[in-house]
């Protein structure tokens, strides 16, 4: 349900400023979604905080979640914020910091939180690509609020949000793009257009339908709620996969094997966390970050094995727009082109590695893999993706970790270093699997690198 998606940034009727010099609208970078105003949030020279901030009539007793794009300027500042004030009997603050050094997010200002109800419910970032964060904030505004106002602040360092600095009037601080409010714990990823308040947006990425599946589907006993979900773990999957996605179903199914099936359209599926929360998980190499730092000193010794290597491809044919009602042999009087997208059930999409075939005297005629995308576009970006990621030799390692590694999760980034296999430099890959035995001290990992 939106509740506002006010993009005008540089109007000064629809966002209020404090020590800004001016809002770019010209030269931004390209934004994550298409159609999104980019602006650049300019400060003026005077020392102290630096912001623009929305006004809205937030209601009282009340869940609403907060969320924008933000990219770091070409100023000094290394770091930028979203905050959500509660004005009531005493204002509640409520201000995330995320480090564009770290990509990393905390809670660096909360204040009266628990007045009369008021909460925050969740909050997060995830890198989105080309430099862009996703910030969000969920807050319940307790009984005593009498509006809602979202801040987005540059800031000059991560570790004092609270200090103040000055611009130079003409560099730009901050980019942020994709405000959007609504009423709920669920941050969309996007919605550029301004609906009246309330309005429900149609949504045809993974994640966003397999949480309408997942709360809506099923015997009435077993359907999910937002409580259920990791929703940082969802958000963050639905900023890095905003593709559209079609599924239509005549007959019953199971809801997890629905869910996990569109998931797999990008390489994803559903699991459980360890804080027993259902959330998305996307097979993805190389890894945007480190992760955890593994070394023998948290194996158990010579359990380090090479468990599987992964087969190399040289190409992949993607199925896309798949067509639920073949009709083959049509009579009428449609062109021979036409006939034949009809009596074909799938669009296919193929991207090719010619070297990898010579080199490995491979195919590059391969299965098709179906899934559930319904552009062109999106399935050769997929193809091309998983052909990027298989074209090289990957080998899955498998060890036995210290219990100190019991809260790694299924998909998160880790790094290697071993004497043997090649890793005595360290090596960045994947968790795959896990297992745990509670009857002995020690966590079974499998890797992809």
């Amino acid at each position: 349900n939106i509740f506002d998606s006010s993009q005008d940034f540089a109007n000064t009727g629809v966002w209020s400023t404090g020590n800004i010099q001016s809002i770019v609208t010209t030269g931004t970078p390209i934004p994550v979604n298409p159609g999104a105003p980019v602006a650049g949030i300019v400060a003026n020279t005077t020392s102290g905080n630096h912001f623009i901030r929305r006004n809205m009539t937030g209601a009282s007793n009340t869940v609403y979640t907060l969320s924008a794009y933000v990219k770091q300027g070409n100023g000094s500042q290394s770091a930028a914020a979203l905050q959500v004030t509660v004005p009531g009997t005493v204002a509640k603050v409520v201000r995330l910091v995320l480090d564009f050094t770290t990509g990393t997010s905390s809670l660096a200002l909360v204040s009266n939180l628990v007045e009369n109800g008021g909460a925050v419910l969740a909050y997060g970032s995830a890198p989105v690509g080309n430099g862009w964060y996703r910030l969000w904030l969920t807050v319940n505004t307790g009984t005593a609020a009498t509006g809602l106002f979202g801040v987005i602040l540059p800031v000059q360092t991560a570790s004092d949000p609270l200090a103040a600095w000055a611009g130079d009037g003409s560099t730009v601080n901050l980019w942020v793009c994709g405000w959007t409010a609504e009423v709920g714990m669920y941050a969309l990823s996007f919605e550029s257009s301004a609906l009246a308040n309330g309005v429900p947006v149609y949504r045809n990425n993974i994640a966003d339908i397999i949480r309408c599946i997942a709360m809506n589907y099923g015997l009435t006993q077993n359907r999910l709620t937002d409580l259920d979900f990791d929703l940082g773990g969802m958000v963050q999957f639905s900023c890095g996969n905003t593709q559209p996605i079609g599924f239509y179903s005549a007959e019953r199914q199971n809801v997890l094997d629905v869910c996990n099936q569109l998931a797999a359209s990008v390489g994803g599926r559903l699991y459980v966390t360890t804080a027993g929360k259902v959330s998305l998980v996307k097979l993805s190499l190389p890894q945007a970050s480190p992760g955890t730092a593994v070394d023998s000193s948290l194996m158990l010794d010579r359990s380090l094995e090479i468990k599987e290597l992964a087969p190399v491809v040289a190409a992949v044919k993607v199925g896309y727009g798949k067509n639920w009602t073949v009709q083959s042999g049509l009579t009428t009087g449609l062109v021979p082109e036409a006939k034949e997208m009809y009596a074909e059930e799938w669009l296919t999409q193929t991207a090719k590695d010619t070297t990898t075939a010579a080199n490995y005297n491979l195919f590059t005629d391969p299965s098709q893999v179906d899934t559930f995308l319904l552009t062109a576009f999106d399935a050769l970006t997929e193809a091309q993706r998983r052909l990027t990621m298989f074209s090289t030799q990957r080998k899955v390692f498998k060890y036995t970790g210290m219990y100190s590694l019991l809260f790694e999760q299924l998909g998160s980034p880790q790094t290697i270093t071993h004497p043997r296999f090649g890793l005595s430099s360290g090596k960045t890959g994947q968790i795959v699997s896990i297992a745990v035995d509670l009857m002995s001290p020690h966590v079974d990992f499998e890797v992809l690198v």
